[in-house]
């Protein structure tokens, strides 16, 4: 039997409960808003949701993001901003051989009354007032000065609350200045109408994240959410933007994007390692969703 070097890190690198919980913030007695800092091997947050807004700068870490029927990577220097109310969690890549990761955000979570019923309603904000609306779909910004936003986020643990405060207020300030910045969730996107669909829809997702490099079926996840096979992919599809099938292809084609990148893994065993049966189904499958063949992928597009 070929030796697999890293499906035990692909059999657990997804390894967090999928069960939306709702976080309560405590802010400090001193502060309209909380911010923090993690600093930590990998980001073990649960995919939640909470009442505030949240702007959330990756400085080190990587791995792959979830917001809403979003699904995507995350890499350092990543900045995020999700509405009120937005499901969401980051999961940190497993280490490779050999390999050490720190995994480092700076966030910040306000309410839109933090500062006063009527400061958003200011006719100075808004610029900023759109953004609050389409942060409704979670949003990353491109085009953003990294060392600008990291020494302001830097002050918003300040003992001085008028330093905090101001950079607060600037953060804001530069992420509605900011052109460019991408919507997560697609607009079709169907939050939970209740607590059980959320644990039926997030029991799924957490079966198929921590089992795409298996051969998961349509059949074995419907049992997990307590459907039919047909009665799931309708409840998946309403919720995701896409089929159960697809979702799958898609996570393991992002998982070997990585690999063939990062690592010198035969392209064969990579294709078996992210959980396609044979590597001309990969090959296909890469070809048809990348527009690109693997070999050309890793060689850089020659």
């Amino acid at each position: 039997m070929r030796k697999n070097l890293i499906d035990h890190q692909l059999l657990t690198r997804y390894n967090i409960n999928m069960r939306l919980e709702y976080e309560h913030i405590l802010k400090k007695n001193n502060s309209s808003f909380y911010a923090s800092t993690f600093v930590g091997e990998s980001f073990e947050c649960p995919y939640h949701i909470h009442e505030e807004f949240e702007i959330v700068l990756i400085s080190k870490g990587r791995g792959r993001i979830v917001v809403g029927d979003y699904s995507s990577r995350y890499e350092p220097q990543s900045l995020y901003f999700f509405g009120s109310n937005l499901p969401h969690t980051f999961f940190s890549d497993s280490l490779l051989q050999g390999e050490e990761q720190i995994s480092e955000s700076h966030y910040a979570q306000f309410k839109q009354n933090c500062l006063g019923t009527e400061f958003f309603n200011l006719k100075e904000l808004k610029q900023f007032n759109k953004l609050l609306k389409d942060s409704e779909r979670g949003l990353q910004f491109k085009n953003f000065d990294y060392n600008k936003i990291e020494s302001l986020f830097s002050k918003l643990n300040d003992e001085n609350s008028l330093i905090k405060l101001s950079a607060f207020i600037e953060i804001l300030a530069n992420l509605a200045i900011t052109p460019g910045y991408e919507s997560l969730a697609t607009e079709h996107y169907t939050r939970v109408n209740s607590h059980y669909e959320s644990d039926r829809l997030n029991r799924s997702i957490d079966t198929i994240h921590r089992n795409f490099a298996q051969q998961i079926s349509l059949e074995e996840v419907a049992s997990v959410a307590n459907l039919s096979p047909a009665a799931f992919s309708r409840f998946f599809k309403n919720h995701m933007n896409q089929s159960f099938i697809d979702y799958l292809i898609e996570l393991r084609l992002s998982e070997a994007s990585r690999l063939l990148l990062e690592t010198d893994l035969p392209i064969t065993d990579i294709s078996l390692d992210v959980g396609f049966k044979n590597l001309s189904n990969f090959n296909r499958q890469f070809l048809k969703r990348k527009n690109i063949s693997p070999r050309k992928f890793r060689n850089g597009g020659v």
